[in-house]
């Protein structure tokens, strides 16, 4: 995790270097973002889908240029599980919903030049990109990390408006998400932590304004 931290920040720093070769008309977006998250752990180990809950929260964008962004999403989340198919050593374990607050930041890289303006440089009003980075649960009083890794789209609706879909795929550096000690690895298996720890992935919508305009305003409509 301290090597993955180690890489966001070199990263940002490089690019914060370079930024003004390709640069947004807007340093900024900030805006809403919500929908649906999904548990998948211990207590529920197939059905990647099931019980879908509600993540919303807020987002705040830096773009360094046309590319390449840093995101940070403050989230207030719920996770479900129903262990009833899962054959766990504990038969005790019973349905559950879990309450809890994320904060992640990670690293954007977009497929296509992403802007509304600067049509001389090729940019375009839509876009797919990927992204990963680092993120924390706050969770059953506990700090979980996890590794965010995950796809998105972007649209450009009006200028300085823009809308998105992302989904990412979330894997958490510990196995006690639940907060029930009996599924903390509840079979003993000593396995890769990609295998042996607890994951929740999100299916979010996203809508962001654009703020703090850059000092250079030359060509930016030409």
């Amino acid at each position: 995790m301290k090597l993955t931290i180690k890489i966001i920040v070199l990263t940002c720093i490089v690019l914060g270097l370079s930024e003004s070769a390709n640069a947004q008309q807007y340093l900024y977006e900030i805006g809403p973002t919500a929908g649906a998250s999904f548990y998948s752990g211990d207590a529920n180990n197939y059905a990647y889908f099931q019980k879908p809950q509600s993540v919303f929260g807020i987002s705040l964008r830096r773009n360094f240029n046309f590319r390449t962004a840093l995101k940070l999403d403050l989230l207030s989340a719920n996770a479900a599980y129903d262990p009833i198919k899962e054959n766990l050593p504990d038969p005790n374990v019973a349905s559950k919903t879990i309450n809890y607050f994320d904060a992640n930041a990670h690293l954007e890289y977009s497929f296509f030049s992403y802007s509304d303006s600067f049509e001389y440089k090729e940019t375009r009003r839509f876009t797919p990109y990927i992204f990963t980075g680092i993120g924390t649960n706050f969770v059953n009083g506990s700090v979980i990390p996890y590794l965010p890794i995950g796809v998105g789209i972007k649209y450009k609706i009006f200028h300085r408006w823009s809308v998105g879909l992302e989904y990412s795929a979330n894997m958490m550096f510990k196995d006690n998400f639940e907060g029930d000690p009996s599924l903390d690895n509840p079979y003993k298996a000593n396995s890769s932590i990609f295998k042996n720890n607890d994951w929740v992935s999100y299916l979010k919508f996203n809508l962001t304004f654009d703020f703090w305009e850059r000092g250079c305003r030359c060509n930016k409509n030409k």
